[in-house]
Formats: structure tokens, C-alpha cells, sequence
């Protein structure tokens, strides 16, 4: 499908389709973690009735999560909680977070940003976003330590937000659950009904066998290249060469799947 969002509006059924064919097209790789930075897809969950949308994580220590969100309160921010016994309840006390934002958009006059180090809740963005047709905010957040009892669990959260002006925003999050202990789940908070929320999660690869169920658009790790003050030729494949050089000698590891 082509990605109209203009004329689609947004519905719970065109967000799931637009994430389709972003993983389909390869935004949904990359990220850097697991084995060579694969992702494998686990589950998307899609908020159908009020205004919050619980989204259990796997055992992972890192997770990825692929956000697509319409408030449906024009300017409604999204936030984040977390639980540690499958919510049956969720972390809310005055100081159970912290969190710093920051974001640019061609309105401003540099970067913008927000912190606050005890707080009911993480920001998953900067700020609002708008409920038109055309405004959205679409994120990937990044969980880490949730699955280790003796980590906090942080989040960091990077992506682009149309605010209820019109004006597009490029938003990078950090968040921390000030407590330490195994993370089970996120509660996304629209701030409204009638809000569309799509959560896609993904997991690292960890085995040769996990390659086979990897979907169109993940990336494989093929190399890694170290420098010590020296001259590094990164190869492209199937063809082509980056340089960067500084004098010296350097050394190579390769990873065969």
C-alpha cells in the first residue's frame, strides 16, 4: 500500500498496514544490539478501547519497540509506565522516574529540552503531538536491563513527532525506573480515548536458528573493523570502500552466521 496517512486518517488498520510496509521496506532494522544488530519480530499489540495500551516484554536484557501513535486529544503527549508483576499493578509513585527530553523542529531557535529526575512517569517523546490527519508520532524505543534483577531498566527513545501546529519535530528521550528488579511490561499512556497506538516488539537474535524467521527489512551483522591510530578500509558490499585514516596499524574481526 502506499503510506497516505492524509487520506487514511490514521485508523487502528492503516497504522498496522503503514508498519507493514516499513518493516517490508527496511525501517524496521537496525539498532545495534543482540547478535550483530538482528531483530527478531515477537508480537504488535494495538490499543482498541480507552487510553492506555499494556505492552508485555520478553526475557530480553534488550528490547526493541517500533511506536506509531495519533492522540485523540489534539496535542496530547505520549508517556510510559512500568510494571513488574504483569500489571497487575504499575509503578506511579511521585518518584518512580526519571527522565530528559530534547527535540528540534525548523520552527525553533536550537535545541529544546525538558528533564526531571522524580516523576510519576516516563516521556516517551518531547511533547504533544497533533490528532489531524496528516500528525503523528512515530518512535523506537530501546529497553535495556529489564530482564536483569540487579538493573534499573532504562529506556531511549529516538523519532519524529507532527505536532499540533503542523511543524515536524526530531525527538531523542532517556528514561529510568528508579528502582531495581526485573521489568515485565510498559503501560503507554495516550492521555485520551479514542487514541490510535500500535506497538510492534522486537527481541535480539541469540542463535544461527533464529536467522530463518528474521522478516524483510532487518539487518545482518556482516563485520566489524578496529582501528588502533591507524588507516581502516571498510568494504561495501557488493561493492565500494569507506576510509577513514589516521596513520598506523589496525585490526580486523569477522562474524560468520
Amino acid at each position: 500500500m502506499a503510506y497516505d496517512n492524509t487520506t487514511s486518517g490514521l485508523s487502528a488498520t492503516d497504522v498496522k498496514a503503514a508498519l507493514d510496509e516499513l518493516a517490508a521496506s527496511g525501517g524496521g532494522g537496525g539498532g545495534g544490539a543482540g547478535q550483530g544488530g538482528s531483530w527478531l519480530f515477537v508480537e504488535e499489540y494495538t490499543l482498541t478501547s480507552g487510553s492506555d495500551l499494556d505492552v508485555p516484554l520478553p526475557d530480553y536484557d534488550h528490547i526493541k519497540l517500533e511506536i506509531l501513535s495519533v492522540p485523540g486529544t489534539d496535542g496530547n503527549r505520549l508517556d510510559a509506565q512500568v510494571t513488574d508483576d504483569n500489571f497487575s499493578t504499575v509503578k506511579s509513585g511521585a518518584s518512580d522516574y526519571e527522565w530528559a527530553t530534547g527535540r528540534l523542529n525548523p520552527t525553533g531557535t536550537g535545541w529544546a529540552n525538558n528533564e526531571d529526575s522524580a516523576d510519576t512517569l516516563i516521556r516517551v517523546v518531547h511533547g504533544g503531538a497533533g490528532s489531524a490527519a496528516d500528525e503523528f508520532t512515530h518512535a523506537t524505543m530501546y529497553v535495556y536491563g529489564a530482564n536483569d534483577s540487579a538493573l534499573k531498566t532504562v529506556t531511549r527513545t529516538e523519532g519524529v513527532r507532527i505536532n499540533n501546529t503542523g511543524n515536524s519535530n526530531l525527538d531523542a528521550c532517556v528514561g529510568q525506573y528508579n528502582s531495581t528488579g526485573v521489568v515485565n511490561g510498559i503501560r503507554f499512556l495516550t492521555g485520551s480515548t479514542g487514541s490510535t497506538l500500535v506497538v510492534r516488539v522486537y527481541r535480539p537474535v541469540r542463535s544461527s536458528a533464529d536467522f530463518g524467521n528474521i522478516i524483510g527489512g532487518e539487518w545482518k551483522y556482516v563485520e566489524s573493523f578496529q582501528a588502533s591510530g591507524g588507516t581502516i578500509d571498510v568494504l561495501g558490499r557488493p561493492a565500494g570502500n569507506i576510509k577513514s585514516s589516521a596513520g598506523g596499524s589496525s585490526t580486523k574481526t569477522t562474524v560468520k552466521n
